[in-house]
């Protein structure tokens, strides 16, 4: 019943009067099997999320801020949950409606290194941009990430892509003081 109040709620907001013809009974329980899916993944309930996920709900689902359901495993720092998204079929490059960011970038902002190896290994794209033009080679030479640094160089980053302000991994390396990080940089090739 709570189901159907909730689907009446939905139809009435999506279509006035006429809309809530348009959400029957199944309808009303998909959007509430996705709903509860979004929610198990924001709090790392894998039980849940794997039920939801046997109810229909997608892997490449995004909550109303249209973050992805990969992006907020990486938020969360969870290789379980995010391991479990990708064997089910999670766009590994999805991005995040508002930054741009993918899980790959999330991970790299943390200095998750066990995360940032899963998603490589998946097949993230080292190279794909964010709202600002940025990598996740440029987040973590940014963000004096040494050990992520060197993960994405390995996975065969571009070291010159420039962000939309036209600075480098290596700019924001020497930027940020990040000898080390710079070296790596050099070493790779960056001008």
């Amino acid at each position: 019943m709570k189901a159907l109040r909730l689907g009446f709620v939905l139809a009435m907001t999506i279509g006035g009067a006429g809309g809530a013809a348009l959400l029957g009974p199944a309808a009303v329980a998909q959007y509430s099997d996705g709903y509860q899916f979004i929610k198990a993944v924001e709090e790392d309930d894998l039980l849940t999320a794997r039920q939801k996920m046997f109810s229909g709900a997608t892997a490449n689902a995004r909550n109303g801020d249209g973050v992805p359901v990969l992006v907020m495993a990486a938020d969360n720092g969870s290789l379980k949950m995010t391991d479990f998204l990708l064997e089910n079929g999670a766009n590994v490059n999805i991005k995040d409606r508002q930054s741009g960011e993918t899980a790959l970038m999330r991970f790299t902002r943390r200095g998750h290194l066990a995360g940032v190896e899963a998603m490589l290994k998946a097949g993230a794209d080292p190279d794909v941009t964010d709202r600002n033009g940025e990598t996740a080679l440029m987040k973590a030479a940014r963000l004096r990430r040494f050990r992520v640094v060197e993960a994405l160089l390995d996975a065969g980053a571009d070291v010159d892509k420039t962000d939309y302000t036209g600075r480098t991994a290596l700019a924001y390396a020497q930027e940020n003081r990040a000898r080390n990080i710079s070296r790596a940089l050099m070493d790779a090739g960056a001008r």
